[in-house]
């Protein structure tokens, strides 16, 4: 276990290391700089001024010199300065952080109280009522998050009367507000995941139905209930981990936008908001944070599977 997990320590060192090169690259593919931003903001095209503002961003030096520069500050975890605001890259994410990472738990959580139980459902109804169950599913399947949450405002906003705070009330400072605020954002990016879990618990289930131990506690008395939740559930949770982890990593991306829907101060809306305003330390940063975060979760995942079955074995 500990020479795997070595191994995929560096690999995720050098998948960083290429992760941030192509950062770098797709970032400055975008057309314009910061420089056109405050250019076009003072209404001024006076060149003397635009390289000036170059230099001082350092955007007139070639590229490999500006990624080489970032990266000699980025891997003593100085992150650099945001063009934007003057504030610091690393405490900008680090306050939109605890944002995301409260949204994705509580959308994950939201999925598998919906996922599970309804794969469970559709497992064990006559064929007639699985057959829409599925149609259920694949509907859900097929709903983006963006569009369900928008739809959400709609409703709540037209018929309960709901609007977002103005200020974002954190846990710590207004628990039932702050839960009240992420309700809505945690359901519509919830939801898809919700049916991707169902789909795999219901064909779990039947496939562990058909395994020689479960018909064993079938052949020996043992009530339909007790075989389905000791038996059959019990061991498709350990393959629930893999795939609940896997829709946690889908829900990074997701949260880009649904931050954005609802006006949350998470790391996806300020990607969005750093991209917009070409403030290249803060995009580069906030990317490869991201990126170190999917990989330690997807990491996790696989020694907390190794954990849980001792049939998994890494070398």
């Amino acid at each position: 276990m500990a020479a795997y997990f070595l191994r995929r320590l560096g690999a995720l060192m050098i998948t960083l290391f290429g992760l941030s090169i192509a950062v770098v690259l797709l970032v400055h593919l975008v057309p314009g700089t910061i420089v056109n931003t405050m250019m076009g903001v003072s209404g001024g095209g006076n060149p003397v001024a635009a390289r000036a503002l170059s230099r001082f961003f350092g955007l007139d030096r070639p590229l490999y010199v500006q990624y080489l520069h970032w990266l000699g500050h980025a891997v003593t975890g100085n992150l650099g300065t945001s063009w934007s605001s003057g504030d610091s890259v690393a405490g900008l994410i680090l306050s939109g952080l605890d944002v995301t990472a409260e949204l994705s738990m509580l959308s994950i959580l939201v999925a598998i109280a919906v996922g599970v139980p309804y794969g469970l459902a559709s497992a064990q109804a006559p064929s007639r009522v699985r057959n829409w169950l599925d149609v259920g599913a694949v509907f859900g399947l097929g709903l983006p998050a963006f569009w369900v949450g928008s739809m959400m405002i709609l409703v709540a906003a037209q018929v309960f009367h709901w609007s977002a705070p103005i200020i974002f009330p954190t846990f710590l400072h207004s628990p039932g507000l702050n839960l009240e605020t992420m309700a809505l954002p945690a359901v519509a990016l919830g939801l898809p995941s919700a049916a991707v879990l169902s789909q795999f618990v219901a064909d779990a289930v039947h496939e562990l139905g058909r395994e020689d131990y479960v018909r064993t506690a079938r052949a020996k008395g043992l009530a339909q209930r007790t075989v389905l939740y000791r038996h059959v559930v019990r061991n498709a949770m350990t393959r629930l981990v893999t795939v609940a982890g896997s829709q946690l990593v889908q829900m990074l991306g997701g949260v880009v936008v649904i931050e954005q829907v609802f006006s949350l101060p998470g790391m996806g809306r300020l990607l969005i908001n750093s991209l917009a305003e070409r403030d290249y330390p803060v995009v580069q940063g906030t990317a490869v944070v991201v990126g170190v975060i999917v990989m330690g979760v997807n990491l996790i995942i696989d020694l907390l599977y190794a954990a849980m079955d001792p049939r998994v074995h890494y070398q």
